[in-house]
């Protein structure tokens, strides 16, 4: 039997049942009929959604929202890729420039320290030099020639001679200049060696 055939049949039993249980006009009857067959064909022509094909299309919906959002967060884990692998190329930069400017740096130190190095020599072979000349004057003339040098220079002088020649110096110094022999002694005493005299604070 077709969908037709039962429909017509499934309204006749309607009719005669109402009709022999209601004294409602026929033409009220014959509407009630129509709206209970055309109106679900009419809602499924018009592409309404009942039953079974609302909850697939509910569902697909929330497919199409969970995938769009999966989209949206790969995208931007790999703009965070992205920045963070220019922020690491920067740095490793940066840390490239500081490693060039401490080679240049120590280059410079080691250049500088060349240089105090060979000035500390020609210091030690003219101090030595003095310290020589120094040995075989008289006290009273060695103490006149040193009083014209820094404190710290005539006691590495003096270091760098005999102990009774120092001695004897030292106490010329005295008698001569009280206060530069002072400000020597805080430099020099007999015991101590030539860069003890050079390395020493008052």
């Amino acid at each position: 039997m077709t969908s037709t055939t039962h429909n017509a049949t499934h309204n006749a039993t309607l009719a005669r049942g109402v009709a022999t249980t209601t004294t409602l006009p026929l033409a009220l009857l014959t509407a009630l009929l129509l709206a209970t067959t055309i109106m679900p064909a009419t809602a499924l022509a018009e592409g309404e959604q009942t039953g079974t094909n609302a909850v697939v299309s509910l569902n697909c919906s929330g497919l199409e929202g969970y995938a769009l959002s999966l989209e949206s967060r790969a995208r931007k884990i790999e703009a965070d890729e992205l920045s963070l692998r220019q922020r690491m190329a920067a740095l490793e930069q940066f840390q490239q420039s500081i490693n060039q400017q401490r080679s240049q740096v120590t280059a410079l130190q080691n250049i500088v320290n060349d240089k105090l190095a060979q000035i500390q020599t020609i210091e030690d072979e003219r101090l030595t030099q003095l310290a020589q000349m120094i040995s075989g004057t008289a006290p009273k003339s060695a103490a006149a020639i040193l009083e014209n040098m820094d404190p710290q220079d005539a006691a590495a002088i003096l270091s760098m001679t005999s102990k009774s020649v120092s001695g004897n110096i030292m106490t010329a110094i005295g008698k001569q200049n009280p206060k530069f022999g002072a400000d020597v002694s805080l430099y020099f005493t007999p015991d101590r060696t030539f860069s003890d005299a050079i390395n020493s604070q008052p």
